[in-house]
């Protein structure tokens, strides 16, 4: 209100009649009024404009991380998989591994026995072998003493 007597007081000051300078000052204050609604109009849509491309930017962001949250989850879901299947191998080939070892343990007893016997047999033909050829060094030293004498005999007397 006190705006409204000093504008009317200043149009009383100037010449002219009061109603006009009334009627000139409201049509002032509309024109401003005008004017700063439009400045804000569109500020607001400016505003309103950048909001929704924001909101569209996010929203897109959003739609990108939901889909590699998906693909991950996808791989981990497929991870998983393939870490039961690789520990059901590992549980299989350590079984297979102990039955190996077992075996070898086994297999290796036998061999060690049969090395055993192979070397006594072996012990035992070397020997044979050695008797034998010392019976036929003696063998052919008797016989060669045997000639010796019948040669030396007369030959009617054998």
């Amino acid at each position: 209100m006190c705006v409204l007597f000093v504008i009317l007081g200043a149009a009383v000051a100037e010449k002219g009649s009061p109603v006009q300078k009334v009627i000139e000052l409201l049509d002032d204050m509309k024109s401003k009024i005008t004017s700063d609604l439009e400045a804000e109009s569109a500020a607001m849509e400016e505003y309103l404009q950048f909001c929704d491309d924001e909101t569209k930017e996010k929203v897109n962001a959003m739609k990108t991380a939901d889909s590699t949250m998906a693909d991950l989850n996808a791989i981990i879901e497929e991870s998983k998989a393939t870490i039961t299947a690789k520990d059901d191998e590992v549980a299989t080939l350590g079984t297979a591994i102990s039955e190996k070892t077992q075996e070898l343990e086994t297999v290796s007893k036998v061999r060690e026995e049969e090395n055993a016997n192979f070397v006594a047999a072996e012990k035992e033909l070397v020997q044979s072998v050695a008797e034998c050829s010392r019976a036929a060094t003696a063998l052919r030293r008797a016989s060669l003493s045997c000639r010796c004498v019948e040669e030396t005999r007369p030959q009617g007397r054998r």
